[in-house]
This record gives structure tokens, C-alpha cells and sequence, in this order.
């Protein structure tokens, strides 16, 4: 249909005390055609620099970086679109050590019959949206529109249903992080195998990973240098992955291996069934609650003792969970530090 290319201004935002400033940022674009509301062809973004100066964590200087975004869709058949997408943030400035973060999404098999459903039923909630907040809705229209909301689920369900296709339809996700000390890397791909189960919602939201492992079947890596992490607050949360074996340590790396088919698992070399990874899942959330937070006796020693006020503060500015801040506070507690 048509190229274009374009740039935007540079910027100062204030959002709740909080200033952003931008380069001048590239736009361009290469459209095809629109598909089931999905626009082919190709597009670009690059922003050369970000800079952000948040009140809630004082530094001396800004938090900096610039980032690209790159995406592309296109037919794979009469039938199917497929689309990547990356995201990359490079020469980075901040308070923790990295670099560079590299982001790739790629999904195939995506069918054109679902995406044209599920365009018409984005359409259906923002109509429903409109109509209430309407003013003076009468009695018989908040029960005809209480009606349409509730036929939503069954109209996402089919929507989904048919943008799936058996032994078709993949994601794949990869994501790297760059530091001083080496690369963090996490690595997925998913696909559909449908295995004679229909797809529903419900049953996904409230079944979780068990509804997943039976409609689906894939692999997920991550590594991560030991000595990288160890100078993050991800170091904290090793022990809690190591003591269920949901991590291990090899050759001064930190990894994880999983690999998902016919209900089965591969963790870390040790073959399980779908129940028994789900189980163990379940025990280490459910041990690593808020509510069952322990003191971190096995953390490196010396470790927590070091940790200040102001230390456990940035921690939490640098997104550390609430249940690990609970226990490193029960630690120092337990401990007179």
C-alpha cells in the first residue's frame, strides 16, 4: 500500500515528578496490506536516547538508554499470517550492571478465520464500553448489555480456538541481557498440539499450567553467568530456585532446562511427569509466600548483614519482590544486624 518515514521531535515530559527526555526519534514504515485487522508489511523505531530522572530513586545522574523497536507480518500461506517482533535497548546508564537487553518474539501459524473473530470481538467490548458509560441506561438495557458481557467468554473461546492450528501455530521468545560480567539468556518456543482438547478459557485461567502442558509442548532455557548474577539482587532469590531444583549450577553458570511434551518434563536432566513438575511448582510457590517468609540462612555469608536501610530501599526500587525484602528484614531481625 505504500512506504513512509518521518521523525519526531525531541521531548521533556514531567509525569507525577518524574522527567523523561528524548532524542529525535526515526519512524518508518512498509505496508502491504491490512489482514484481519493486522497491518503487513514492516516497521521501524529508533530512539537514540531516553533519559529518566525519577524522584523515588535520587541518583546522580539519569537513567539512560536508547532503544529500537522492529516488526514484521506477513502471510505464511492463504490461510495463516506470521510476525516477529524486537525490542532493543542499548548503552544503557544505570545503577545495575548491564548494557544491553535484546528482545525477539516470533510467532507462526497464525490462523486468518481466528484473527478475523477475534477483530470483531474487540470491536463487540469497545461498543459494550461505549454503551456503559452512557448516561440513563433504562433497566432493560443494562440487562441486555449484562447478557452480551457474559457471551464475551464464549466468543474470546472460538476466537482462539480458530487462530490455533495443530502441529502449526509456534512461539518463540528470546531474551538477552549484556553486562560487564557476560550474558544472561532465556530462551522459549511453544507450539500447539492440540492433542483432541478444546481450547477454553476458563479452563486455562483457572487450570493455569496443567490445561497449558496438554494443549502444548516446547522447551525453556535460561543461563546466566554465576558471577554476573551474583552482583544483582537476583542473587537472593537463587537459593529458593536451587533448593527445588528448578536451578542448577555447571561450569560457573547458573541454568535451567526444561523441555515439555506428551505431558511429560525434562527438568534439569530429570525426567517427571506433568503432575509431579506441576506439584513441585506448587510447592515452591506456596513455600516462598509472603505469608511462610523465612530468614535467608543460606545465603552467602555476610551478605545480608551488609545491607543497610538505604540498601534494602534501592533493592526495592530495583524490583525486588516483596517476599524477598520480608525475609532479608527477618534475617537482620533474627540476627541483631
Amino acid at each position: 500500500m505504500g512506504t513512509l518515514s518521518g521523525t519526531v521531535g525531541a521531548l521533556d515530559l514531567f509525569i507525577d515528578n518524574q522527567k523523561i527526555t528524548t532524542s529525535t526519534a526515526t519512524i518508518s514504515a512498509d505496508v502491504k496490506g491490512i489482514v484481519a485487522a493486522q497491518i503487513l508489511g514492516s516497521t521501524s523505531f529508533t530512539l537514540p536516547s531516553v533519559k529518566l530522572k525519577l524522584s523515588s530513586l535520587p541518583l546522580p545522574e539519569p537513567i539512560s538508554f536508547g532503544a529500537k523497536v522492529v516488526t514484521h507480518t506477513q502471510k505464511s500461506s492463504d490461510t495463516a499470517l506470521q510476525g516477529n517482533m524486537s525490542l532493543s535497548l542499548f548503552d544503557i546508564k544505570a545503577p545495575v550492571d548491564v548494557s544491553a537487553i535484546n528482545y525477539k518474539l516470533n510467532i507462526k501459524g497464525m490462523q486468518i478465520k481466528g484473527l478475523e473473530q477475534l477483530a470483531t470481538v474487540q470491536e463487540e467490548i469497545q461498543k459494550l464500553q461505549s454503551s456503559m458509560m452512557a448516561p440513563n441506561i433504562s433497566e432493560t438495557e443494562q440487562k441486555a448489555l449484562l447478557k452480551k458481557i457474559n457471551g464475551l467468554p464464549a466468543l474470546l473461546t472460538s476466537a482462539v480456538q480458530n487462530i490455533l492450528k495443530k502441529d502449526d501455530t509456534e512461539v518463540t521468545l528470546k531474551l538477552d541481557v549484556n553486562s560487564s560480567q557476560g550474558k544472561a539468556e532465556l530462551e522459549t518456543d511453544i507450539r500447539y498440539i492440540g492433542n483432541g482438547v478444546d481450547i477454553n478459557i476458563d479452563k486455562i485461567t483457572q487450570g493455569g499450567l496443567a490445561e497449558i502442558l496438554k494443549i502444548a509442548e516446547g522447551n525453556f532455557n535460561f543461563s546466566a553467568p554465576k558471577k554476573m548474577i551474583s552482583n544483582t539482587p537476583a542473587v537472593l532469590m537463587i537459593p529458593m530456585f536451587s533448593e527445588n531444583g528448578l536451578i542448577t549450577e555447571i561450569n560457573d553458570e547458573y541454568k535451567l532446562n526444561a523441555k515439555f511434551k506428551n505431558q511429560s518434563v525434562i527438568l534439569n536432566g530429570k525426567k517427571m511427569t506433568a503432575e509431579q513438575f506441576i506439584e513441585l511448582v506448587n510447592t515452591f510457590a506456596n513455600n516462598n509466600a509472603p505469608d511462610n517468609a523465612e530468614p535467608l540462612d543460606d545465603l552467602p555469608e555476610g551478605l545480608i548483614e551488609e545491607l543497610s536501610k538505604q540498601d534494602i530501599e534501592e533493592l526495592k526500587a530495583q524490583g525486588v519482590p516483596d517476599e524477598l525484602i520480608q525475609k532479608i528484614n527477618a534475617f537482620k531481625e533474627k540476627t541483631g544486624n
